[in-house]
């Protein structure tokens, strides 16, 4: 089977019978916000929605506390307006305030972060975004190459959850 995120649906595709397409909306979980604060938090910051909801909804249904941004400036209001650990997935091609301006700011952020770089283009740029992110002295992990699969981003988030249980 084969699945791809469309308009906030999961279009998935019967490997046996490829004609056989089923469009699946994914369920969403009521959030108690007294257990917001004591959840890992991640922070998505990428200008595509659909694969921002993606990761979104799969970190959600993995216990993540998540919040969605299409730029870099978005991402940091939303970063230096909470504390305690944190994870950021950052696309490094997007409007305002790529993720490579980001880095910059980042540096100033009184948290633990741990930085994953995404994108969906040439892999030198992510390289050396990760590259300029070390050379501040920031925590980065693997780089994410888009597509990604659901098994792959929940591999990665169980890697990460260490970092941010409080």
């Amino acid at each position: 089977m084969t699945s791809i995120i469309l308009n906030g649906h999961y279009l998935i595709k019967n490997s046996l019978n490829p004609s056989e397409i089923k469009r699946v909306k994914p369920q969403s979980k009521r959030i108690d916000q007294g257990k917001v604060d004591r959840m890992r938090q991640l922070y998505i910051a990428d200008d595509n929605e659909d694969f921002a909801e993606f990761i979104a909804t799969v970190a959600e249904r993995e216990g993540w506390s998540v919040k969605t941004c299409i730029n870099g400036v978005e991402l940091l209001d939303a970063v230096m307006s909470n504390d305690g650990p944190a994870l950021l997935l950052i696309d490094v091609n997007m409007p305002e305030m790529d993720g490579i301006e980001s880095i910059k700011a980042l540096v100033n952020v009184q948290r633990p972060l741990q930085i994953h770089f995404m994108t969906g283009g040439p892999g030198s740029t992510i390289d050396a975004a990760e590259t300029i992110a070390k050379g501040y002295g920031l925590s980065v992990g693997g780089n994410i190459i888009k597509p990604v699969t659901k098994q792959a981003l929940i591999w990665m988030l169980k890697q990460e959850a260490s970092l941010c249980e409080h």
